[in-house]
């Protein structure tokens, strides 16, 4: 399994609005709800925010990495968001975000939830990734980046 296998077109926003970080991530969670049958949204939202007022998801250098494990989750699926305004979301860095990456995974896979996160930050902490990743225009082009990148990685 790889990282760039688990987010589709339908998952992937392009134009998030600079809105509140609760606005965001409901728009996000809607999204990627609407791209995979059999996640319940107000569940998701509730469980992404619970984890997000623990502790901030915002990584630094623009990046924030939503999470939540959800007991009805079968397999682990990603959504990807830009906020081309930026969105104040605490980061460690206090700067603001513009690239999301939204994971939702099984609440009885904690292993593959971490090995995911951990994928996330390591693709992350590459500028060339993340430049690229604010100029692309299309889902298509967010999917081709993620895997060219992620092929330097083996499979989870």
């Amino acid at each position: 399994m790889r990282f760039g296998d688990l987010i589709s077109e339908a998952s992937i926003d392009l134009n998030l609005p600079s809105q509140p970080k609760e606005d965001v991530l409901r728009l996000l969670v809607s999204r990627l709800a609407h791209a995979h049958q059999g996640i319940d949204p107000e569940r998701a939202v509730s469980a992404v925010l619970e984890r997000e007022f623990a502790l901030s998801t915002g990584v630094g250098q623009g990046v924030a990495v939503p999470h939540a494990t959800l007991p009805e989750m079968k397999e682990p699926v990603v959504g990807f968001g830009r906020c081309p305004k930026g969105v104040d979301f605490g980061a460690m860095d206090n700067k603001p975000v513009n690239l999301l990456f939204l994971l939702l995974a099984p609440e009885n896979e904690i292993s593959l939830h971490l090995k995911l996160l951990s994928r996330i930050s390591r693709l992350c902490t590459r500028q060339d990734l993340r430049e690229a990743l604010l100029t692309v225009s299309t889902a298509e082009e967010v999917l081709d980046l993620i895997k060219e990148h992620e092929s330097d990685y083996q499979e989870l």
